[in-house]
């Protein structure tokens, strides 16, 4: 006579509960691990906080290439935003992709500026001007240059001037704003 095989028994109800618990504790663990990274960005031109998704390795890299820049304003704005990228913990971050490409193009811009073709005096200084696509130096007169504050005047338009970052004050960073061309500063 042949015998059934003897019943096992499986663990206890509370021996499965806590296999079920760890397997989803570990799944959660896994699902963060995965997912990008929300920074808050309380600046005026925010990288963070966007829906684009972009690897923090990749984005890193990007920075890094704009950390040489001529211009302190956006030396500044990369300098903050790689601060930003060392407490990430995750692979990805969520980003606004359109403004770290509109300043990589702005970058890109003001080093291939068409140049002024003239050398400037002494009562003009450089300034960067963006026209669409291209940058353009232009000599703006100066009427005052003090030491915070440079006023000028460009095309009939009167604009004040951070002296040390050379961007129009009481505006916020823009990367194709205004600015003094760096060889004027």
């Amino acid at each position: 006579m042949l015998r059934p095989p003897p019943v096992q028994a499986g663990p206890s109800i509370k021996e499965a509960a806590a296999a079920l618990r760890q397997k989803r504790e570990l799944a959660e663990q896994a699902r963060l691990g995965v997912a990008p990274a929300r920074l808050e960005d309380l600046r005026s031109l925010s990288l963070f906080s966007g829906h684009d998704v972009l690897s923090v390795v990749v984005l890193e890299e990007r920075l890094r290439a704009l950390q040489d820049e001529p211009r302190p304003a956006l030396r500044e704005w990369v300098q903050g935003s790689l601060t930003l990228v060392r407490t990430i913990t995750s692979r990805d971050v969520c980003l606004h992709l359109s403004v770290l490409t509109q300043v990589e193009r702005a970058a890109r811009q003001a080093r291939l500026a068409v140049p002024l073709m003239r050398a400037v005096t002494e009562r003009e200084a450089a300034v960067l001007v963006f026209e669409g696509v291209i940058a353009r130096v232009k000599a703006a007169k100066v009427v005052r240059r003090g030491q915070r504050v440079w006023s000028v005047t460009l095309d009939g338009a009167a604009y004040r001037l951070d002296a040390r970052t050379g961007e129009v004050l009481g505006t916020a960073f823009t990367p194709v704003g205004l600015h003094v061309h760096r060889h004027s500063m």
